[in-house]
């Protein structure tokens, strides 16, 4: 038999970033990322938001392999 390839693709810390600024842009003049981390195969991005003057954190959680927003809290 011959040898087969299995490739992971998981989404990067540079495309977590895109998604989570892509995710706030709408609601919020300025999104600032604090930290990201890759746990169990959900990247949790820390972020401060800002609109009209009041400023908010919230951790976003993305699935690592499709990008897809799973929660904001």
């Amino acid at each position: 038999m011959g040898m087969g390839w299995l490739i992971f693709l998981v989404i990067d810390s540079n495309e977590v970033e895109v998604i989570t600024r892509n995710f706030f842009a709408v609601n919020f003049t300025s999104v600032e990322i604090l930290g990201k981390t890759l746990q169990d195969e959900i990247w949790f991005v820390k972020v401060l938001l800002t609109s009209f003057g009041a400023k908010s954190d919230k951790t976003l959680s993305i699935e690592s392999k499709t990008g897809r927003v799973i929660s904001c809290e």
